[in-house]
């Protein structure tokens, strides 16, 4: 898996390939983005959040869990995708809110586009979009 960090550090697997400057950075990462079977030339992007569900966020996401219950599908799908594209950003309230659309996802869809480890570890991977009465994976390409 590749990931490129803020710094303009590529990492596949953990180990460091190397710094980037700013006008090489889109031909070298597209480079190892080929060879490391992502032929759509684009950054892998993980999206992982942390949950710290204690004391008052017990309340907080049973209040998030009532509130996505009144999103219609394509709604729950845009709250996805924008945290998808925004990343985690350090508030916890975020992701409380993101274990609660899980949840809403496997009650609602009987799946969900988000692993969820110890029900407080949320990873999500892809852009999703509806397709008839469930969400499918969008694998962009450039």
């Amino acid at each position: 898996m590749l990931r490129l960090r803020s710094n303009r550090v590529a990492y596949h697997g953990g180990k460091m390939m190397g710094t980037f400057s700013q006008k090489q950075s889109t031909m070298n990462i597209n480079n190892l983005n080929s060879q490391n079977g992502n032929p759509g030339g684009r950054p892998h992007k993980i999206r992982t959040f942390i949950a710290s569900l204690y004391g008052d966020n017990h309340q907080r996401l049973a209040d998030f869990a009532a509130s996505l219950k009144a999103y219609s599908n394509e709604a729950l799908v845009e709250s996805y995708n924008k945290n998808f594209r925004t990343g985690p950003f350090g508030v916890n309230a975020q992701n409380v809110f993101m274990v609660a659309l899980h949840r809403e996802f496997e009650s609602r869809f009987g799946k969900s586009p988000m692993t969820c480890e110890h029900d407080y570890v949320v990873t999500l991977s892809h852009f999703i979009m509806l397709e008839g009465n469930t969400w499918v994976f969008v694998f962009e390409r450039t």
